[in-house]
């Protein structure tokens, strides 16, 4: 049993009241607050939603240590009936169900409540029961009630509603108790995986507000793997109250988990976990510790029933590098690495223990072993091939280590692994493997698994860790300056081309208002913007109002003069990734002109780099020779990793002496991949001058001396020295022009043949869902949440296959209407559920026997490495049918 956040009994709980006080939000001494849900409140009827049980309400006699005489009591019944599972006992502060003024948790770290478990549920673990909390801090103000819900207040509390956020926690011990005694469960008051965690889509801000609570809701949950089984019991509520303690500590900041420890910055591809358990998040740690062959476990605690999403604890026994997964902080999502000695072995019973060294060669371990009291300034853990993570706390206990030695697999190396190695001076890999992974060295040419990741700015014993900065829907890599708006007043921007002028009371794009940071968007979604202010009043009024203007040059370097901070408001110019290319964000290299010719070995250098800092993570510059596919060239080093303006890398080039036969121009395309998205805008080239070696009189060429004396000669003998010198000069061109068309044919040609090849075969799987399945969602759901039910095509005659046997493909692409939505009001789920269903009937065949394909359901939209995949792979999707519509 823990004692963190899950089971405490109260007399634990009574030693720490004089750290804490107790902010009562119901003792319990009235029943005629309470509305009690089976299903039925969204009003969908029981033909659609079958009402998932019953709860009986009572009072209790039981004497209170905060005053009160009476505690509830529910007899409950519950049962997972298709879309719902949940009985749910709800009210509010102020005896309204739903609505009222603010829950007393302002301050409080903590959600407490006393109960007793009168009658054990029927089968055990079968329904879990918690708290979920309504946060209305999207709503303009507070819904102050009466007793009676009128109808014109109804009707404000149904516009209100969508903009609420629901926030729930779960205990999964607490409905088995069998002690029969009076207990108590605490939740700490934040969001997060092992906290309260938002219940439906996504909405309001995204955080627990505890200043913003206005309601309460006793949840029942049923299994959802278990449909129909009935758990019924009986339990008894009191005093349930917002905790403050004394000194502030967050209550999130570390979960309270068993024998394991929690690994920021990754996620564990839960496909390969061993075993799943629904509902059973708070317990995960224990589900691990109990089966022998666990070493990891996630918790992914996303609840949205009508995508059928719920809260699930998974179980590894070990990890491939497929399966860790980079990710920034994601609170809904936590992976985990068992600790316990137990499961790890002594590393000096697994290992071999002698003269400070710990030799852990070729153990197949999974985890690195416990310390338990070893003294070794060495560790080495090469040739381990399935030790592809380590862990915060893996070498707790080793405070003497200087040297480590880590297996070439590793993927995933915790920063929090080294901070507890104070004499460590040396880490390094046994041998390099080109497996890219959370770490690199100070090498410029090393990256890391994902462009978005930024490195560090100091390294540890030479080892610089992933900062993660992934893309956001909406969110463009633009600059901002503060500006002085009076300036516009001054006719400073009288130049620039106003493209448009966006208000709240705009007919188009009036989101564009509400933030600098959505004004840079819509600019770059306009081809010819270069730059843009969003403008705040100081003070609001009719001819006064937030604005944002698209301009079609780029703001004067003087726009800031005059500049006056003020406490309110502002004014900001705005360049998206485009202007910022034109002003110097690219890849440069230098020189242009590269030659290669016998005098130097046909080898040379030129030097890349970045013309100023990224906004976010790394650029990846691959150098290729355009066309000329029949010439082996070699770039040292082939890829280039690079991370700020500062850094300067040297690439060698070199071609094999006995291919130059002839003088060539090829150029050299730096292919550029960048998580920041100016440095993708221009393509940068260099050109080599490759040219062929002399030959001596035997030859089938002369030097160019020798033709000039050879011209000469024939001059002073045929007195036509002028004459004959057009005549050559004529036939030098013609031939310079024939290798020129040669080459432009060769590249031509190398260009088509890599485009064939690229269509050729599937880059990433074709993700399809049947037919009869899309025309039933009510809206466009994510490809993560309908993984179980697509149908997956791994290669191109996979799909010619199934068109033999009748099926029918529908390939549809459509654009993003709002920034974290692809279609927030339905228009292009509406729209394609009809082109489907005129497709099948033109078809002649039944929804079923479809497959459709739609950006947003096939693309993995979590997975940045599968997503460039399945984008790369689109001219492919695409050329397997006859056209392809966009909505």
């Amino acid at each position: 049993m823990r004692a963190g956040w899950c089971l405490v009994v109260w007399m634990a709980a009574l030693q720490c009241a004089a750290a804490e006080r107790l902010r009562l939000i119901d003792d319990f001494e009235t029943i005629e607050w309470p509305r009690v849900d089976a299903g039925e409140f969204w009003g969908l009827g029981e033909e659609n939603q079958p009402l998932t049980g019953s709860a009986n309400l009572s009072l209790v006699p039981r004497n209170s240590s905060l005053g009160g005489s009476w505690a509830l009591r529910v007899d409950y019944e519950v049962a997972w009936r298709h879309w719902w599972g949940v009985i749910g006992v709800t009210a509010s502060a102020s005896a309204v169900p739903f609505l009222g003024s603010y829950l007393p948790c302002a301050n409080a770290s903590h959600l407490s409540i006393k109960y007793r478990v009168a009658v054990p549920q029927n089968d055990q673990g079968l329904a879990v029961w918690g708290i979920d909390l309504w946060d209305v801090s999207n709503v303009d103000s507070p819904l102050d009630m009466p007793s009676n819900l009128t109808d014109d207040r109804m009707e404000l509390f149904m516009q209100n509603f969508p903009s609420w956020e629901l926030y729930g926690a779960r205990d999964s011990h607490v409905l088995d108790d069998t002690t029969g005694a009076w207990k108590e469960v605490r939740f700490p008051l934040c969001h997060g995986a092992l906290a309260f965690n938002m219940i439906g889509a996504a909405r309001g801000n995204g955080v627990l507000d505890r200043d913003k609570l206005t309601g309460y809701n006793f949840a029942f949950t049923a299994d959802p793997d278990r449909v129909e089984e009935v758990a019924r019991g009986a339990i008894e509520f009191d005093d349930l109250a917002c905790v403050e303690p004394d000194e502030w500590v967050d209550p999130c900041a570390a979960p309270d988990v068993f024998e394991s420890e929690s690994v920021p910055g990754v996620r564990y591809a839960t496909a390969s976990a061993f075993a799943s358990h629904t509902l059973k998040t708070d317990v995960c740690d224990e589900l691990c510790a109990a089966e022998p062959a666990c070493r990891f476990y996630a918790i992914e605690t996303t609840y949205d029933s009508w995508e059928v999403a719920f809260p699930r604890c998974y179980l590894f026994d070990a990890l491939t590098h497929e399966d860790i997964i980079p990710a920034a902080e994601m609170v809904d999502v936590l992976a985990f690495w068992a600790t316990s000695a137990a499961k790890r072995g002594a590393l000096c019973v697994v290992c071999t223990c002698a003269d400070g060294t710990a030799d852990c060669r070729d153990r197949d371990l999974q985890t690195v072993p416990a310390a338990a009291g070893a003294d070794a300034t060495t560790l080495d853990l090469s040739d381990n091939p399935r030790l592809t993570l380590v862990g915060p706390g893996a070498f707790d206990g080793l405070d003497g280590l200087e040297v480590l030695v880590l297996p070439s697999g590793v993927k995933h190396l915790a920063p929090e692994a080294l901070e507890s190695l104070p004499a460590l001076r040396d880490v390094s890999l046994a041998t390099g493997d080109g497996v890219t992974r959370n770490f690199v060295d100070a090498s410029s040419t090393a990256r890391f698994d994902d462009v978005c990741c930024r490195r560090e700015a100091s390294s540890r014993a030479g080892v610089y860790f992933c900062d993660l900065s992934p893309d956001e829907p909406g969110v463009v890599d633009a600059i901002y300056e503060e500006t002085n708006a009076d300036n516009i007043i001054a006719g400073l921007f009288d130049h620039m081309r106003t493209l448009d002028s966006i208000t709240p009371d705009s007919p188009f794009l009036a989101e564009a208002v509400e933030s600098k940071e959505k004004c840079v968007a819509y600019c770059e979604m306009k081809a010819e913007c270069q730059s843009c202010m969003h403008f705040t009043p100081w003070v609001v009024g009719a001819s006064l109002t937030n604005t944002c203007l698209l301009y079609g040059d780029e703001p004067p370097a003087n726009h800031a003069d005059n500049f006056v901070q003020r406490e309110v408001g502002g004014a900001y110019m705005g360049l998206p990734p485009r202007t910022r290319a034109a002003l110097g964000a690219v890849v440069a290299a230098s020189p242009l002109v590269v030659e290669l010719s016998e005098a130097n070995g046909y080898s040379n250098t030129f030097e890349v780099s970045l013309g100023a800092d990224p906004l976010r993570g790394a650029v990846w510059i691959t150098p290729r020779l355009e066309g000329f596919g029949n010439m082996s060239l070699a770039f040292d080093p082939p890829t280039i990793t690079l991370y700020d303006a500062q850094t300067v890398v040297t690439v060698a080039v070199t071609v094999r002496s006995d291919e130059v036969t002839r003088d060539l121009t090829p150029t050299v395309a730096l292919d550029v991949e960048a998580c920041d998205r100016a440095f993708v805008a221009q393509q940068a080239t260099l050109q080599l001058d490759v040219l062929a070696a002399a030959v001596d009189d035997g030859g089938t060429r002369v030097s160019n001396a020798g033709a000039v004396v050879a011209l000469v000669v024939v001059a002073c003998v045929l007195v036509a020295a002028g004459l004959f010198y057009c005549l050559a000069a004529a036939v030098r061109f013609v031939r310079k022009k024939q290798q020129l068309e040669m080459a432009r044919a060769l590249q031509v040609r190398d260009q088509v043949a890599a485009a064939v090849e690229k269509i050729q075969e599937f880059q990433a799987i074709f993700a399809t869902l049947p037919g009869d399945a899309f025309c039933a969602l009510e809206k466009l759901v994510p490809h993560e949440a309908l993984r179980k039910d697509l149908v997956v095509y791994d290669a191109i005659a996979d799909v010619a296959a199934a068109k033999r046997e009748g099926l029918v493909f529908v390939f549809l692409s459509h654009q993003w209407l709002a920034f974290a939505s692809p279609d927030p009001a339905n228009v292009h789920c509406t729209a394609m559920q009809s082109a489907v269903r005129a497709v099948a009937a033109a078809a002649g065949v039944p929804l079923a026997s479809l497959r459709v394909w739609v950006d947003f359901i096939s693309i993995p939209q979590r997975n940045r490495s599968e997503q460039r995949l399945s984008i790369a792979s689109l001219p492919t999707f695409a050329s397997l049918f006859r056209c392809a519509n966009q909505l």
